[in-house]
């Protein structure tokens, strides 16, 4: 796909036990000043274990990744990096990021 972009979304859970809950959600966005709006292209949660890859093929735009709800939000955590190896953002959740940065 010309004009695109290939993301890793690193799942993580400290307990080892799946994200209980939590999800992640992907929606495009018009600016980092605008959350909340734009249509949802990807969402997902880890089931089980301590980790898991997705991959995540984006047109270029902005992109907002929201991570949040589930029963155990101090043991999540993500990691999203562009193929180029770039750090958008890992931190714990519940979090809202928009990357990368219009």
């Amino acid at each position: 796909m010309s004009d695109a972009s290939i993301y890793r979304l690193r799942l993580y859970d400290s307990g080892g036990d799946g994200w209980q809950g939590t999800t992640y959600t992907v929606s495009n966005s018009s600016s980092y000043k605008n959350t909340g709006e734009g249509f949802v292209v990807a969402t997902g949660t880890l089931t089980d274990g301590s980790e898991s890859l997705e991959w995540l093929c984006l047109t270029d735009g902005c992109y907002e990744l929201a991570v949040s709800g589930g029963d155990a939000l101090s043991e999540v955590g993500f990691e999203y990096v562009s193929v180029l190896s770039i750090m958008c953002h890992e931190i714990a959740t519940p979090f809202t990021l928009i990357c990368p940065l219009c």
